[in-house]
């Protein structure tokens, strides 16, 4: 069987990507990535080396990249100041958000909760052509939700009938 994860046998690519702020379609985003950390730290005694990996807090940061004009509807939907409001963030790799079809291929879709903007900075420099804003952000957890054929995958005809994956409707925090 093929990957259920990729689109007519294609990884995700920049074009399957759709964002959700605060329960507004967002068009003017140009990046977004984020990353989950474990704090480790290999723990000594008597000899040489360690004797295990003591493990830490976790924390999650990313950024978007927005263009001016949605960084100001941003501002405009928060009140005038986008660093003082926390929102919800839906990342959907697979199917546009407002396709009329249901896709036939998976959807991957994670929930950042309680983002928070920590700063941005406008600018621009000679022959540039728009405006780019990197903003930083802190959360608590992402949420990993992953839908088929219209369908939570635990559902899914083709993930029932492959051997080699289990039904794979999962949230992790």
């Amino acid at each position: 069987m093929a990957n259920m994860f990729q689109i007519n046998g294609r990884e995700y690519e920049w074009a399957d990507i759709s964002i959700i702020i605060g329960g507004v379609p967002i068009a003017g985003f140009r990046a977004v990535s984020y990353k989950r950390e474990r704090e480790k730290e290999a723990m000594f005694a008597k000899g040489r080396k360690a004797h295990s990996i003591q493990s830490g807090n976790e924390s999650v940061t990313g950024s978007i990249t927005f263009t001016q004009s949605q960084l100001e509807a941003l501002e405009l939907a928060t009140g005038g100041n986008v660093l003082t409001a926390k929102v919800d963030i839906v990342v959907s790799y697979g199917a546009e958000l407002n396709a009329t079809s249901v896709a036939s291929a998976a959807i991957s879709t994670d929930i950042i909760v309680g983002a928070e903007f920590t700063e941005y900075e406008k600018g621009m420099s000679q022959n540039d052509n728009f405006m780019e804003i990197a903003m930083p952000f802190l959360l608590f957890r992402v949420l990993m939700i992953s839908i088929c054929c219209g369908q939570w995958l635990s559902h899914c005809p083709q993930a029932m009938h492959s051997d080699a994956m289990p039904p794979v409707f999962r949230i992790v925090s």
